[in-house]
């Protein structure tokens, strides 16, 4: 089987779909080679749309009192995709989370934004690493940088994959010190969805060991040559970007 060219570039998400079920990683990267199209579901939209108002927010261009009836108006523009069937619920209840949240929303304290949804490019050891920085800014009231990203997950999702997660934003943390010349102080997942934030004092060590955590599973794929599927009912029929043109799929209904 074909296996990747040297000059792929990689991101978190890449990462986590290898780690994920490297077929359909191969299917995408390797087959397609697209970075940007993709099969789109129910949830990637919805955190599309919370993505955008909070980018609005950040970038001056929507008030916070004007939050709430954007998400009502854009939503049915936005989250076009169906949810999985069960629970029946779902669709109603997701919905309802983000204009609670919209609704209630006054910013993130006193604090001076330095970068906003910033795509930006580094190495990862001899690798090419890409990302989107959705919101770097210092605490005013602490005087540290802080690095945050906007996540539309559940709160029981997060807990099956904060560790995973978790290196996503010490992975960023190497941006902002090529770009700014400093580690942040704070890292910060901003669950809209469940109405939370999760805070992580930076760690030096952790950065390190996530760095080489992600040079060990970009080694590891480029030495891949079987790509194996790893079968999963719910992630397949409802979440996988490759789940129009996987075969192995096929396997969840036996």
């Amino acid at each position: 089987m074909p296996q990747l060219d040297d000059n792929f570039a990689w991101s978190f998400t890449k990462l986590a779909s290898y780690l994920e079920c490297p077929y359909a990683f191969y299917l995408k990267y390797v087959v397609r080679k697209e970075d940007d199209v993709e099969m789109e579901n129910a949830f990637g939209q919805y955190g599309t749309l919370g993505h955008k108002l909070l980018e609005m927010w950040a970038k001056g261009e929507l008030r916070e009192e004007d939050m709430a009836a954007q998400w009502d108006e854009l939503y049915p523009h936005y989250v076009t995709a169906s949810f999985p069937p069960f629970p029946k619920d779902q669709p109603l209840k997701s919905f309802q989370a983000g204009l609670k949240y919209f609704s209630t929303f006054h910013g993130f304290g006193d604090i001076d934004i330095m970068e906003v949804e910033t795509k930006f490019t580094t190495n990862i050891g001899p690798y090419l690493f890409r990302g989107i920085a959705d919101l770097v800014y210092r605490d005013n009231a602490t005087g540290g940088v802080v690095i945050m990203d906007h996540k539309s997950k559940s709160e029981n999702s997060m807990k099956k994959e904060y560790k995973l997660y978790k290196k996503q934003l010490y992975l960023y943390a190497k941006h902002v010190h090529d770009v700014w010349g400093i580690f942040p102080s704070m890292l910060k997942f901003n669950m809209f969805k469940a109405g939370t934030m999760i805070n992580i004092p930076f760690d030096k060590d952790e950065y390190d060991e996530s760095l080489a955590w992600a040079e060990d599973v970009i080694d590891t794929a480029f030495m891949e040559d079987e790509w194996p599927a790893h079968v999963s009912s719910y992630r397949c029929s409802f979440i996988c970007d490759a789940r129009a043109e996987c075969d192995a799929k096929e396997d969840t209904r036996r």
